[in-house]
């Protein structure tokens, strides 16, 4: 038998903002499914606030991903 471990949700958040680079709040709060996750993720730095809901991979430049999110 073979158990698998479940994702963390550093895991999930991190591989979601690979993929999408750019994502709303309500995006990944369904993801997540805890906004104190969400908001705690940006305060340890482990994904950047870009302002009106709008999150972002840290390996994106911030300029770039204001113009990714208008």
């Amino acid at each position: 038998m073979v158990v698998q471990k479940s994702k963390s949700a550093k895991d999930v958040l991190i591989k979601a903002l690979k993929q999408e680079k750019v994502m709303k709040f309500s995006e990944l709060y369904l993801l997540l499914g805890n906004r104190t996750t969400v908001l705690r993720a940006a305060e340890r730095g482990a994904i950047q606030s870009l302002g009106g809901g709008y999150y972002a991979s840290n390996e994106l430049d911030p300029f770039v991903a204001r113009i990714a999110m208008a």
